[in-house]
């Protein structure tokens, strides 16, 4: 009996684990998967120029002076 409770649970467990998964909708339209690329873009350019190290091209020349 124990036998027949054990095996039960067992194929109860490998039909859930096997079971097919409901695939994910799409919760995002197109457009708006375009729009948030954008502000990344934009957001990616403003730290660049924030990051601008064009002031640093003469800083060997500047510490050779001192």
């Amino acid at each position: 009996m124990k036998w027949l409770i054990v095996s039960v649970l067992i194929a109860l467990v490998a039909l859930a684990g096997c079971g097919q998964k409901a695939a994910p909708a799409a919760t995002q339209s197109t457009e708006s998967q375009v729009s948030g690329f954008e502000q990344d873009i934009a957001e990616v350019d403003s730290l660049n120029e924030d990051l601008d190290s064009s002031e640093l091209d003469s800083l060997d020349q500047d510490l050779a002076t001192v």
